[in-house]
């Protein structure tokens, strides 16, 4: 395996060889390379391996392949749809393949949330249609199958190299092929699971309701569960980790587009996260300098392990603590039985409903556990580096993404784990703006800059306490983000002794206010919604939130009289004014609003975030005969009137983008457009029909449903995601042009969270004038109305007449944005 003869960045030889050896370590083991080590792992039962999950299924091949075998033996000349997969198994032949991708797909969802019972059985079909298919090609014409071979080399992800096969195949026209239907794929990997389950006894199957439906899913069983979380090298083979790079990624070139890992052990990406090859093509040629120039810079930061969060966290997990949401060491205890559990219906139910709520609990603690665990171990790997990098990608709206596991835009402990390699003495402008970060950090955001670093004057000795001992001084965990708090007091800690001479490695970063508001009222000119977000200069920062709180308050006031009333007379709006509403309560809707969020997800969210978790507390009491769901509608309906008041214009820009979305589906194609920095983008989603299957799992007799997708464009759909895939593309086009600017002016070092931006703190005071400028700039040429000539040139012109008007422009002015302190703050 070589490097691509793509790479071009000046490394020192060793760092390119040992970055070969790490990418050779990071690779995939694919069903192909799997195959030919089958043998080898039986003969000696993988005694040179360390993984622990090639141990689980190497050791369970032999039985599961000779119960594969018997179910095909016992059920030759029976006829019904049972036996549909007995063809296909038969066609496969070696016993022994089919159990090893059986085990594999099946492993590989052990602790997944709630994997659904037809997707792993589907999997399964699909994975074993793959396999013969490539037997198939081998055996009609060698020479392609060696093409095959030589042209799925550097695609290590299985899928793609089963893409990448059925591609070659389409285009063999002496090799013909029928592709197995979903049907018959969910019978073979029902048969394939239920011989698993009879010999193995590794997961277990349950229900579980989801809009209206019962579901059937795969969990592990609690000894596989305890084994797992003994076991953290488990998930390096069911789900192997990529791996941060200690060399800049191969860089993102006009024409090329094939970017990030340098060498065939890993694959090198696409820069669209797509398998839709017309696309790709066509992305090729985009012109799109922002965007590659924006790219770049996000994967050449050199970043390294900050160390001593590192041993922080080590400690912290050698705890049966849960400190700053890390998870625990130790499983939940499964309550005791009641004494009278065996005849007393009711107790039996209450004990099954608590035990059943600490099993799920636990399920949930263990997958966490081992994504730590797992992270905490690649930053030990990477700490003795200076540099290490982060290759990134983009979605198909361009919003970027990096690809490794551990990367800066994880949650808090993985953020906290990750510094700027390059150190910058920090001056006194950097010191104002660290401590205005310090300060958002603790939550303390909604005051004038000037209060925020009053507030961290006043408790300079706490924050530096909490520097010094954090298991002693937990004023830390107190912050909305606490890892990155008790960073950031070890940066004040420095700053009091260097003074403006500290050299400082973290990032600082300007969080966009309520970012999806603020670039519809930016694009329509909304005086009221862009006052709500801080597009205009204030002494203090608007709270968006807490007006939608306010309104809703009022709302709910006005309307309490007439509202349906509980059985014990208090109407349900009362409840909630008695609950209280604050900007809490309402954020995360408002957050979600410009995105697409309606109704059913207001009320979702409230559910989650506030109801649900007052009842578990004990903080709250559900009216009588009222179940939470009904409450939890209440409230979000009045909210969501609140949103859509307090932001009317980039409500009525939500209504105009669905509508137009709606036609263009209708048309029978995909809803597409350029961002103004010439990123196309392709909005495709296709309506599917529901398929019920009859099988037998564990010897019960189950109907199950499959979604099939058609060709038919899924008008709803379209409707329904266009407000926020435009948005999502209108705030990565904004991060593109901030960062290429600020990269063209001689910045360096980038933390980037879609609407999200890090600097050193003595970039600051220039970094934030670029996203200023650049927000203007975006919309000073009539964003909208190029989106709206774009749909419009999608539908047949028969019926232009009837294509939705642009709403009307507002009256704010947008350069007002330039004098605005807290628009990102």
């Amino acid at each position: 395996m070589t490097t691509s003869s793509t790479y071009h960045a000046d490394v020192h030889p060793d760092l390119l060889q040992e970055q070969l050896a790490l990418e050779m370590g990071m690779r995939d083991a694919g069903v192909l390379r799997f195959r030919k080590s089958i043998e080898r792992m039986i003969k000696n039962k993988t005694q040179d391996e360390t993984s622990y999950g090639q141990r689980l299924v190497s050791h369970q091949i032999l039985p599961v392949a000779e119960a594969l075998e018997h179910w095909v033996e016992a059920g030759r000349g029976r006829a019904g749809s049972l036996r549909i997969a007995q063809p296909y198994l038969e066609a496969i032949g070696d016993y022994r393949v089919v159990a090893m991708l059986g085990l594999k797909a099946v492993t590989s969802q052990l602790m997944q949330d709630r994997p659904r019972l037809t997707r792993v059985a589907v999997s399964i079909g699909k994975m074993l249609e793959d396999e013969l298919r490539c037997r198939h090609l081998r055996s009609a014409d060698k020479k392609a199958y060696n093409g095959l071979v030589k042209a799925t080399k550097d695609k290590g992800q299985y899928k793609r190299k089963a893409d990448t096969a059925k591609f070659i195949l389409s285009k063999k026209e002496n090799i013909g092929w029928d592709n197995w239907p979903d049907k018959h794929c969910l019978h073979i990997g029902m048969a394939v699971i239920d011989c698993i389950q009879d010999t193995v006894g590794l997961i277990e199957f349950y229900e579980l309701r989801e809009n209206g439906k019962t579901i059937t899913c795969i969990r592990p069983t609690e000894d596989a569960r305890e084994w797992v979380v003994k076991n953290v090298e488990f998930m390096k083979f069911l789900a192997p980790v990529l791996e941060p790079m200690i060399i800049p990624p191969q860089r993102w070139v006009s024409g090329e587009l094939r970017g990030g890992y340098i060498s065939d052990h890993i694959p090198r990406r696409t820069l669209v996260k797509t398998l839709n090859r017309k696309y790709l093509e066509e992305l090729k040629y985009a012109d799109m300098p922002i965007v590659l120039s924006a790219l770049n810079a996000a994967q050449e930061t050199a970043y390294r392990i900050n160390t001593e969060v590192l041993d922080l966290l080590y400690e912290v997990a050698a705890r049966n603590s849960e400190m700053g949401d890390v998870p625990r060491a130790e499983l939940f205890e499964i309550p005791p039985k009641p004494a009278d559990v065996d005849y007393n219906e009711q107790s039996r139910y209450e004990y099954r409903k608590r035990a059943k709520a600490v099993h799920e609990a636990n399920v949930q603690l263990t997958s966490r556990r081992i994504s730590f665990m797992g992270v905490l171990a690649t930053a030990k790997k990477y700490s003795k580096y200076g540099a290490i990098y982060f290759p990134y990608q983009t979605d198909f709206r361009s919003r970027i993404y990096p690809i490794p596991h551990l990367n800066p835009q994880g949650p808090d402990y993985m953020k906290a784990l990750l510094q700027f390699s390059e150190g910058k003495r920090i001056g006194e402008e950097g010191i104002a703006w660290m401590k205005v970060h310090i300060a958002n950090l603790f939550g303390v955001d909604k005051v004038s800059f000037d209060d925020r670093i009053a507030w961290v004057d006043e408790n300079t000795e706490e924050l530096l306490a909490c520097a010094a001992e954090p298991m002693d001084n937990k004023l830390w965990l107190d912050a909305d983000k606490p890892f990155m708090a008790w960073v950031a007091c070890r940066e004040l800690a420095g700053i009091m002794r260097h003074g403006a001479d500290h050299i400082s490695h973290m990032p600082v970063n300007l969080d966009g206010s309520c970012s999806g508001i603020q670039h519809l009222s930016m694009a329509f000119k909304d005086e009221i919604g862009g006052k709500a977000v801080n597009l205009v200069p204030s002494d203090v920062p608007s709270d968006i939130y807490r007006m939608v709180a306010e309104e809703t308050v009022r709302s709910l006031e006005e309307t309490c009289q007439n509202s349906p009333v509980a059985e014990n007379g208090t109407p349900l709006e009362q409840w909630w004014l008695d609950f209280g509403i604050d900007r809490k309560v309402c954020k995360r809707n408002c957050m979600t609003y410009p995105y697409g969020s309606k109704q059913r997800g207001f009320s979702d969210q409230i559910l989650e975030d506030t109801l649900d978790p007052a009842l578990k507390k004990g903080d709250a009491t559900l009216p009588e005969n009222v179940v939470s769901a009904k409450l939890a509608s209440v409230l979000a309906n009045v909210n969501y009137a609140s949103v859509r008041k307090v932001v009317v214009k980039a409500s009525e820009a939500m209504d105009w983008m669905q509508e137009a979305a709606r036609m263009v589906a209708k048309e029978g194609r995909p809803v597409t457009w350029k961002t103004p920095i010439g990123f196309p983008v392709v909005q495709d989603y296709r309506a599917t029909r529901e398929i019920r299957v009859e099988t037998t799992l564990a010897g019960d007799r189950k109907t199950l449903s499959i979604r099939e997708d058609t060709l038919k464009p899924d008008t709803r759909k379209a409707a329904n995601s266009i407000s926020p895939n435009v948005v999502h593309s209108l705030d990565a086009t904004h991060l593109m042009m901030v960062v290429a600017k600020a990269h063209e002016e001689g910045m360096r070092s980038f933390s980037l969270i879609h609407d999200s931006f890090g600097v050193h703190a003595c970039d600051m005071p220039r970094f934030y004038g670029i996203i200023r400028e650049t927000m203007v700039e975006l919309y000073d040429g009539g964003v909208f109305e190029s989106l709206s000539d774009q749909f419009k040139a999608q539908i047949h012109p028969d019926k232009h007449d009837d294509f939705p008007p642009l709403p009307e422009n507002g009256t704010l002015d947008p350069e007002l944005i330039l004098d605005s302190q807290y628009c990102f703050a």
